[in-house]
This record gives structure tokens, sequence and C-alpha cells, in this order.
């Protein structure tokens, strides 16, 4: 059991997953870690907040409200602790969105990885592409799950040399990689589809208002 210590109403959250996160990786790594700094409650919740505030801007029907995980966060930090902007290769079953620069901004990130639909070039909102893969992970409906972690860093694999020191990762359940993300919701009302199990709607998400156990797993979160 995961509790959670934000300010609000408690209520348990389904965690939808059929297998573990993730597994040992062989992979070895040069250490180029400075520090590892996993995230305080207030920084969970500045994070978590914000996710669920750009999901609230699509029209969808069938849109989750994303909480906190820390069995995720675990993961997220395992990755951020190699500094490598590579994608992880031992995540099972959870989706991953990295940055890094020369400085930390957990929230700029995720504005940034949501901010992938705007780019032209990229033109993502008629197809998957890997370009804005960050914003789809970001609006995939059935996510319901996030945690992140930060490290800072000698220098970082993949973009060595350019300055960049601060990484933060971010891993999600389900994980998110097809378009459409989200039914749009057009002329029905927002959580016009909300699943069974999250059948309330808050601001345009669906949220379970009594909560779920789901195989022994649960979480415990605030409802915004």
């Amino acid at each position: 059991f995961l509790f959670f210590a934000f300010s609000g109403r408690q209520i348990r959250v389904r965690e939808k997953r059929f297998a573990p996160y993730y597994h040992l990786s062989t992979n070895s790594y040069p250490n180029m870690l400075i520090y590892s700094k996993p995230l305080n409650d207030h920084m969970k919740e500045v994070i978590t907040n914000e996710h669920n505030r750009l999901r609230r801007i699509i029209p969808a029907t069938d849109m989750l409200q994303m909480y906190w995980s820390d069995e995720l966060a675990i993961s997220a930090q395992r990755h951020a602790d190699r500094c490598d902007f590579r994608h992880s290769n031992d995540r099972i079953n959870i989706g991953e969105n990295i940055w890094v620069a020369p400085y930390s901004n957990y929230t700029e990130a995720i504005s940034r990885w949501f901010n992938e639909v705007y780019d032209l070039r990229c033109d993502c909102k008629h197809a998957y592409k890997h370009c804005c893969g960050h914003y789809v992970q970001i609006v995939w409906s059935e996510t319901n799950l996030v945690g992140c972690g930060y490290a800072k860093c000698h220098d970082i694999w993949s973009v060595q040399n350019r300055g960049f020191r601060h990484i933060f990762v971010c891993h999600y359940n389900p994980q998110g990689n097809t378009m459409p993300a989200f039914t749009w919701a057009g002329d029905k009302p927002r959580c016009s589809e909300c699943p069974s199990d999250a059948s309330a709607c808050s601001q345009g998400l669906c949220f379970a208002p009594s909560g779920i156990d789901n195989n022994n797993k649960i979480f415990y979160i605030i409802i915004i």
C-alpha cells in the first residue's frame, strides 16, 4: 500500500497494469552522476497538478485524472541516475518522457513535452510521430499514474559536451503510443464517456469517487 500526504481528501485509484513495471537492466553506465534527488511531496504535487492542468486543455470525453505513483517514481529516478538521454530499455508496460537542460525546471519540461503538438513540422494531430511522442504520452486518456525523478550529472549520455547537466524523467502507466490519444468531445459533453471505474468528473477529467482496489495495489491521492 502506498500512502500520500497531499492536502485534500484521499481516495483510492486502480493501478492499470498486468506485469511488473521494470526488471533489472544488464546495461552498465560509467558514473556521470553528481547527485540523485528524489522529489519531495511538494514537487510531487506540483508535477501531478501540471500534468492535469495540461490534460484539462484537451476537450475529451474520456480523459482520466492523473495521480502520483511512488513506484513509477522509483523506476524514473533509477533512469535519471544513469544520466542518459536515451530511453531506458528495461521498462515494461510504462511510458517514458525525458528532458535535459543546463538548469532544472520541472514544469517547463512538462510544458515543452506538451507543446510538441504545436510544432507544424511534426503535424502530430493526425498521426503518431516520434517528434510528438512526449505530447501523446501526456494526453493519453487512459494514463492515470505518473512518477518522476531528477538528477544532476557531470554530463549526459548521447548529448555529451553540450552543457546539459540536469535530467528529469517521468514514467507513466499505462503507456500511450498511438493517435488519437483521446476521444474528442465535439458536440458531446466532457467526461461523457468516462470508464465505469472512473465515472465522476472534475473539470473535464474522469476520476473514481470511491476508489478501486485492483490486485491489492492501492494508491491514495488527492482529488483536485
